[in-house]
């Protein structure tokens, strides 16, 4: 019996949705020796003001963040944040993430700035500077 790479994609989407508890799937002498495990997508909705924002959060965790802003600000200086969307995020930008990726996580990308964009579907950048 032959059995199509996306017949296989819809028996383990099939299973992973069914069957919370699965860890990961392993088909051998399938068509190829494979791991599949769920990918989560997680859809974060923040609310359009920063007042709207600090209503959701405790006056205890208010406060320590902003202790954390002041003693970081004492550290390092005034900090900012830039935002930047689709076509405005520069080489730059992503040139300064690969080498902080490199440094971090061993992660060499070996993309262009279009090729990360467009294979991560990056619509936003945020930058911190301090």
């Amino acid at each position: 019996m032959t059995v199509s790479s996306h017949d296989l994609e819809e028996i383990f989407q099939y299973l992973f949705h069914r069957y919370k508890r699965i860890e990961y799937i392993l088909f051998s002498n399938a068509i190829s020796d494979k791991v599949y495990t769920p990918k989560r997508h997680y859809d974060v909705v923040f609310p359009d003001t920063p007042e709207a924002l600090k209503q959701r959060i405790s006056a205890k965790s208010r406060n320590t963040m902003s202790r954390k802003r002041k003693k970081a600000e004492a550290a390092w200086g005034q900090i900012t944040m830039a935002e930047y969307e689709n076509d405005a995020i520069t080489e730059g930008v992503i040139s300064d993430y690969f080498a902080m990726k490199a440094k971090t996580h061993h992660r060499d990308y070996q993309m262009t700035r279009d090729e990360y964009l467009s294979h991560y579907h990056v619509s936003n950048a945020y930058v911190l500077n301090f």
